[in-house]
Parts: C-alpha cells; structure tokens; sequence
C-alpha cells in the first residue's frame, strides 16, 4: 500500500540528479544529489538515505551540516551565508544586534 507521504517523496525526487558510489544501482557510499529546486545534499548515503555526516545547502541560502540515521535527521546546525550558526542554547548575538543603535 502506498502512503501519501510515499507519494511526496516520490515527486521531491524527480528531475533530481546523483554523482557518487552505488551499490546495487541505488545510491550508497559518498555522493551528491542535487534536487530540482537547486538544493544540493553532499555526504553519506545508505541504500539510497541520507546516512552519517552531510551538509544540505539550500538554493536560497545557508546550508544546514548535520547527521543522518537511514534517512532521519539526528544533529546538526544551521549556517547562514555570513556563517552564523543557529544555536538553540545561546541568542546573545540576538540581544546585541536588537540593543545595537
């Protein structure tokens, strides 16, 4: 039985293109896949999931370098263009630009 959430992966992954190690005919080992909305996810891949450490760089901006477990996200930071980190634990840089005539 097919999912809708089958369905969207299915339809996010077309017009997408891969350069890297295939076992099987299916992505796996070290690669780049480039999404047809110009995001290009680089790292690791297992039977075909983001696997391990990669880095997702957005088409609009940033890019986010995290860590991956068969195809779930577990860890990772946000870096903006001027290479500000996203951190959940400390907003201080927020309270000096905010205070910052």
């Amino acid at each position: 039985m097919l999912c809708a959430r089958d369905l969207l992966v299915t339809m996010e992954l077309v017009g997408c293109t891969y350069e890297g190690d295939m076992v099987d005919n299916i992505q796996h080992g070290t690669g780049r896949m480039t999404f047809a909305n110009g995001n290009v996810y680089e790292g690791g891949f297992h039977k075909g999931q983001f696997h391990g450490e990669g880095v997702l760089h957005l088409a609009k901006g940033g890019r986010y370098e995290g860590s991956w477990n068969y195809g779930k996200e577990v860890s990772g930071n946000m870096v903006f263009d001027d290479e500000l980190k996203y951190e959940e634990t400390d907003w201080k840089y927020v309270c000096l630009l905010v205070a910052m005539p």
